[in-house]
């Protein structure tokens, strides 16, 4: 993943150009930061950190430059993913296939309907039966 140029002598060079920045030490190479250790704890002991302390920190930022996410990984990853436009057009695609609120409402009613009707019928079934057993 990340080019870490372990501890040179300082008057290698590495086989990149470094860009003008205010951090000689980092470079970009490909996606990821080239990182030379020996550059970056020289700064920092120039800086005032103790030898130990800035072993200590060229290994965090190390461990962390290795371990960063970039826009091409980001890229990779999401490419497995369905774009918003995309989901839009699925949940559009199957709310067409469900009935709308006024649907449901209407055969809610129709419904209601049938219920009250089968309701009438069955208490004329009732009331008949009883004259049938009264007469008998």
């Amino acid at each position: 993943y990340i080019m870490c140029v372990p501890h040179q002598a300082p008057e290698a060079k590495l086989s990149e150009p470094a860009p003008a920045s205010p951090h000689p030490g980092i470079r970009e190479h490909k996606e990821r930061p080239m990182f030379d250790t020996l550059q970056v704890a020289t700064d920092l002991k120039k800086g005032g950190f103790t030898e130990s302390q800035a072993g200590a920190l060229v290994s965090a930022f190390s461990v962390m430059l290795r371990d960063m996410v970039t826009k091409a990984d980001l890229k990779a990853v999401l490419k497995n993913y369905p774009t918003k436009a995309e989901l839009k057009a699925e949940l559009k695609a199957e709310l067409e296939n469900h009935p709308t609120k006024a649907e449901l409402k209407a055969g809610l009613s129709a419904l209601e309907a049938r219920l009250a009707l089968l309701m009438i019928l069955m208490s004329g079934v009732v009331v008949g039966a009883v004259g049938l057993i009264v007469r008998l």
